[in-house]
């Protein structure tokens, strides 16, 4: 029995909580195999599909044994026996399609974002040289003046050259007026 305080602080007695039992059953109701003989617990090699159905009889047999004795059956599965109901490659196929699923789930976001990003700056370069051509073509003809100046000039200076040439070398005297 235990004791709770209510609220005008006088104790009072509760009746207990059941407690289910979940341990292991008594020792008398355990089933003692027969020295020599092979338990499921005992076995040890992997299941396979013969020794699988063996196994399969023998806890059959157990169970009949039990309930004919008047006790619980009790069965022992091999440690290994979960372990090997699924083949090694299937659980390899699995790990890898959801390993797949995964990359695919983060990575085409991540590509997209990528391409995009591309794209963009792709979209900016043919942007920037629409822009650029009048800048060109105002370059360009500032280049053909410049090669007309220096055409004009170069033949200015041809002029000269040509006049100092017939020019006579002796200077002329000219006449003293008085």
């Amino acid at each position: 029995m235990t004791r709770h305080m209510t609220q005008s602080g006088t104790a009072r007695t509760m009746p207990p909580i059941p407690v289910r039992d979940q341990s292991n059953p008594p020792a008398t109701n355990r089933q003692v195999p027969a020295p020599g003989k092979a338990t499921p617990s005992t076995v040890g090699a992997p299941v396979t599909a013969g020794s699988e159905q063996a196994l399969q009889d023998l806890i059959r047999t157990e169970i009949r044994r039990a309930l004919r004795d008047g006790g619980s059956p009790q069965i022992v599965i091999p440690p290994n026996f979960v372990r090997n109901a699924v083949p090694q490659g299937a659980v390899d196929m699995t790990i890898t399609m959801f390993l797949t699923i995964a990359f695919v789930i983060v990575g085409l976001p991540l590509a997209r974002a990528f391409a995009r990003r591309i794209d963009s700056k792709s979209q900016r370069l043919t942007s920037g040289a629409g822009e650029l051509r009048p800048a060109i073509e105002q370059l360009q003809q500032s280049v053909d003046a410049l090669a007309i100046e220096m055409e004009r000039v170069t033949e200015a200076q041809r002029f000269q050259a040509k006049l100092m040439a017939e020019r006579p070398r002796e200077p002329a005297q000219l006449p003293r007026q008085g």
